[in-house]
């Protein structure tokens, strides 16, 4: 299915997204951070009152970080293709990750590194968002700290992704 231009913003009005709301959102310095619940999420549980927003966009990190913990372990139901493998006859640099993030939860750290050395740097940045995402929503004054430390471990992880 091709969607023209004109109807992205049809599909994402039907979706309940708003602008700025995507599976993965690009923060104010350009870097990629996992995100999937869109605005409306907030205002059915009726937080949108509750917390201001800079702490529902930590809300947001955390659960969605959560989501991909949870979901995980069930990873290896869905069939495996690689276009560019297909295409190119090598591996992408996205090869593995998943089998790594795995091996990283179960506290392999060789066999994570050998399926795909970025997965732990990937999987150090879930469990950062983890464990300061609800810390940058108690203490306001840790927010920054909290923001900047993903910035880094983003680009670190995503250097070591194409990088390897």
């Amino acid at each position: 299915m091709r969607l023209h231009r004109q109807a992205l913003p049809t599909v994402i009005k039907w979706c309940g997204l708003q602008p700025g709301d995507a599976a993965g959102r690009m923060n104010d310095q350009q870097t990629m951070e996992i995100y999937f619940f869109p605005s409306r999420f907030f205002l059915a549980l009726g937080l949108e009152q509750k917390l201001d927003q800079q702490a529902r966009v930590h809300l947001g990190y955390f659960l969605s970080n959560l989501l991909v913990v949870a979901l995980l372990p069930l990873a290896h139901l869905v069939p495996h293709f690689c276009i560019f493998r297909s295409l190119a006859g090598i591996p992408c640099p996205g090869c593995g990750v998943t089998h790594a993030l795995l091996l990283a939860l179960s506290l392999d750290i060789r066999g994570s590194l050998a399926a795909n050395p970025a997965g732990l740097l990937i999987a150090a940045v879930i469990l950062f968002q983890l464990c300061f995402r609800p810390l940058a929503i108690a203490y306001k004054r840790a927010s920054s700290y909290v923001v900047t430390g993903s910035r880094w471990l983003v680009k670190f992880a995503t250097a070591a992704l194409f990088g390897s």
